[in-house]
């Protein structure tokens, strides 16, 4: 049976750092976006640089909007149950991926039209 008050506490502390991190990194790039450096070379470093950080932000935002979706479906008592069948998620596959909100066969369905399409 799912441990949802750990599943809930583990979600939570790992939603910390990354929104502290997550404020960081924007701040660094609204910092960095106003100083450019004059020279080429060092500004076109710089622009690299903030594009690897923006990934990384964007990634950060992925990861917190689905703790975040995780922690709701926890208090709607949904987590666990496949969005697109509502069937039970294995229980082995929420211990690997807390966030899963699809059971195996749905997300092997939807991982195979993707690759189709």
């Amino acid at each position: 049976m799912l441990d949802l008050p750990k599943i809930r506490a583990d979600l939570a502390a790992r939603l910390e750092p990354l929104l502290g991190r997550q404020a960081r990194m924007e701040a660094h790039l609204r910092r960095q976006r106003g100083e450019l450096p004059d020279d080429w070379t060092e500004r076109a470093s710089e622009l690299g640089n903030d594009e690897v950080l923006e990934q990384l932000d964007e990634a950060g935002r992925a990861e917190i909007a689905g703790i975040v979706a995780a922690l709701a479906r926890i208090d709607d008592g949904t987590y666990g149950t496949c969005t697109e069948c509502l069937e039970p998620v294995p229980e082995a596959r929420l211990e690997a991926l807390p966030l899963a909100t699809r059971c195996m066969d749905c997300e092997s369905w939807e991982e195979g039209a993707h690759k189709r399409a």
